[in-house]
């Protein structure tokens, strides 16, 4: 899953929005409209959140003000 290898080369903890953000770049589509990519951060989340229940990664806090943009880092094994 891209947003899994996204939190895996990051140096520290990723916001979800920073998570979306780079999948667009990776996939050559940084330009979508406001809903578009309000979408895509809520299945981000949701995927995320199912993986922070099987104990693959963490959330360690939210942005201040920020809507959904939890920061996740991965559980070393």
């Amino acid at each position: 899953m891209l947003a899994l290898d996204i939190l895996r080369e990051a140096a520290g903890l990723v916001s979800t929005t920073d998570i979306s953000k780079r999948m667009l770049e990776l996939r050559g589509s940084p330009r979508v409209s406001a809903r578009q990519f309000d979408t895509l951060n809520r299945k981000v989340y949701a995927v995320l959140n199912t993986k922070f229940r099987q104990g693959i990664v963490r959330k360690a806090g939210c942005v201040q003000g920020a809507n959904r943009a939890v920061l996740w880092g991965v559980i070393a094994h």
